[in-house]
């Protein structure tokens, strides 16, 4: 499980670009998903961090398939989730 303590997003409403880190190591490698969404990977092969193009649409939706998948990976409520675009 990912550490939360580390938990961090910035969202960069000119782009419509959302990042969160959940650790503070570096990633050395990325891999985009069917969704768009980049999961960042540090040297050991951990989950780092995450980066979604065009976000605020599809993580805004009712029925946003985005955040789920993202909330399987990322210890955070759906509450604080949709805080971080609103």
């Amino acid at each position: 499980m990912i550490d939360a303590e580390n938990f961090e997003f910035d969202y960069d409403a000119e782009g419509d670009v959302l990042y969160i880190s959940v650790s503070h190591d570096v990633a050395v490698r990325g891999v985009e998903d069917d969704l768009g969404i980049v999961w960042r990977f540090g040297s050991e092969g951990r989950l780092v961090g995450l980066t979604v193009l065009d976000a605020h649409d599809r993580w805004m939706a009712e029925d946003s398939a985005l955040k789920r998948r993202i909330l399987e990976r990322v210890p955070i409520t759906p509450e604080q989730a949709h805080a971080m675009l609103a």
